[in-house]
């Protein structure tokens, strides 16, 4: 591996290097740097795995522990799946895209609950009435209330002007 470039991030306890082969970003934890911040360097642990190490789940698919990023406590760690087959037909796991699994399901689950919110507010505010044909008349969620104008003009009066505005223009 040759090494373009590294840097220290999270208070100098994770150095990453990019390399010119791939121009893939590896991190690793910092050897020989006393941390900053921090009396030590928390964990970089990603389950078995420690931070840059990588294990074979199948023929074609490796399992790394990458650096994630960091907050006031914890270094942040993600275990991340590499296909490491060039051919399609290679053993790379289940044939289904597990995000597409993911975003049909998700998808499904947000109309349910869109429907289970329409019918809800429609039960609530919707008000149906029956008239003597015993139809029911269409109504609006954002319905309002009508107005009757001759009950209006009897409490408050016209809205135009008592007395004419007359202008004399010499």
């Amino acid at each position: 591996m040759i090494l373009l470039c590294y840097a220290l991030t999270a208070n100098n306890c994770v150095q990453c290097s990019c390399n010119l082969n791939d121009l893939g970003l590896k991190c690793m934890r910092a050897q020989g740097v006393p941390a900053t911040n921090w009396a030590q360097c928390p964990s970089t642990k990603c389950g078995n795995l420690s931070l840059g190490e990588s294990v074979n789940l199948t023929t074609c698919l490796r399992t790394t522990c990458d650096y994630a990023g960091y907050n006031e406590r914890r270094i942040l760690t993600v275990l991340t799946n590499q296909s490491t087959c060039t051919s399609r037909n290679a053993d790379a796991g289940p044939k289904v895209n597990i995000k597409i699994i993911i975003g049909a399901l998700s998808g499904a689950i947000g109309l349910f609950l869109a429907c289970i919110v329409f019918v809800f507010l429609i039960k609530r505010f919707g008000k149906r009435t029956n008239d003597s044909n015993n139809t029911v008349k269409a109504f609006s969620l954002w319905q309002r209330p009508t107005k009757n104008v001759k009950a209006f003009l009897q409490n408050y009066g016209s809205l135009a002007p008592k007395h004419p505005f007359v202008v004399n223009v010499a």
